[in-house]
């Protein structure tokens, strides 16, 4: 837990990413420590998880970058919030992600992006939850390309979903 109400997920095939930020978990992953290292390998455990805990109202998919899974393998922890008797003290999920600047194109033109993007939509609209994109952004310079603004556009429109900065821009 990040906070009583917030559940953190670092899903093993999200365990890469484009960069290493100073605000990043994957720390025990650089100094070697493999007992610090936890990655889940399946959904299952979490849902079991929540399903005990329902004090807890937000999930925080992290990694790593949990967009650098294909849509996939992203679906077995979302799909499952297609139905909103399913898990109903789940409000928001939040994505934290480095790929809108690094790799834009996970929303827009990878072979995916339309079930991704699909998928997001389900998840808001049947699922009733709340979708936020935390980009992990640092200067205001990695919104400024052509290939960011279809993203964010994309995001937004298509998806429904909200784009948050995890810090500040600079």
């Amino acid at each position: 837990h990040k906070y009583s109400e917030t559940v953190l997920v670092f899903p093993a095939a999200a365990q890469t990413c484009h960069a290493y930020c100073t605000y990043c978990f994957r720390w025990a992953q650089f100094i070697g420590d493999d007992e610090l290292r936890f990655a889940q390998k399946e959904a299952s455990s979490l849902f079991s998880y929540l399903s005990k805990h329902e004090e807890v109202s937000d999930i925080l998919m992290t990694g790593g970058d949990p967009m650098i899974m294909k849509t996939k393998s992203l679906a077995q922890y979302l799909e499952p919030l297609l139905d909103p008797d399913f898990l109903p003290h789940i409000k928001n999920l939040r994505i934290g992600t480095r790929s809108l600047s690094f790799w834009p194109q996970r929303f827009t033109t990878d072979k995916d992006a339309d079930e991704l993007i699909t998928l997001l939509r389900r998840v808001r609209d049947e699922g009733k939850r709340h979708i936020a994109i935390m980009a992990h952004l640092s200067h205001e310079r990695e919104l400024s390309t052509d290939k960011v603004q279809a993203a964010i556009k994309r995001i937004q429109e298509e998806a429904c979903s909200t784009i948050r900065s995890q810090s500040p821009i600079m």
